[in-house]
């Protein structure tokens, strides 16, 4: 029952959720985040299932914004199975994946969340700036819309959802990655920066 990403690990996890970034900011870096999708997709096994969620802020039309977008890979149901099939299915919605647009981490994250899932990974790049709609008014105000999506139990002390943060190219400025995994991981290793060098193909 254990689920990974690119090294992070939890033990156990039974409904996974991966927050995709679908911005053009990805464009470096989605090649191989669709490729390590699959690779922790194909090590889910009976009993698990898992959903993808791309969210991205499409293109300014005519000079007006434009609201942010969710695409799913599953529309018709919360979590498919991780079955050979529902992996196959996976793989060539994935090839029609393509970066576009700004970045709405917390649209993603909401939507990720609303899922009902036991693990999240939330895999974006740097977040440059805090003070746009997209990605609310600052680290304090995202946290906290993350407390209310994903409270802590009164009785456990535990959260719903386990969200591990991985951040493409560059470290986080503004600290609110680390913070999110801090906040709603389960330890040490709950963030993650993967750089140019880590994305290159090993000869």
């Amino acid at each position: 029952m254990a689920a990974s990403f690119a090294g992070v690990e939890v033990a156990r996890a039974t409904r996974i959720v991966y927050v995709m970034d679908g911005s053009a900011a990805m464009v470096p870096s989605l090649p191989f985040v669709k490729e390590e999708l699959m690779r922790s997709v194909g090590r889910l096994g009976a009993g698990q299932a898992f959903q993808v969620v791309v969210f991205r802020r499409p293109p300014v039309v005519n000079g007006r914004a434009t609201a942010p977008e969710i695409e799913r890979f599953s529309t018709s149901e919360p979590y498919l199975d991780a079955t050979p099939s529902n992996k196959v299915r996976l793989a060539q919605w994935l090839e029609r994946v393509q970066p576009k647009g700004g970045s709405a981490p917390l649209i993603g994250l909401s939507a990720g969340l609303n899922q009902g899932p036991d693990l999240v990974f939330l895999l974006t790049c740097s977040i440059r700036r805090t003070g746009t709609s997209e990605w609310g008014s600052g680290k304090d105000s995202i946290l906290a819309s993350l407390d209310a999506l994903n409270p802590v139990n009164a009785f456990t002390g535990q959260r719903p959802a386990v969200i591990k943060t991985l951040q493409f190219l560059d470290e986080d400025p503004t600290g609110i990655l680390p913070a999110i995994a801090s906040a709603h991981g389960d330890g040490e290793g709950s963030y993650r920066v993967l750089t140019l060098d880590d994305l290159r193909p090993s000869r």
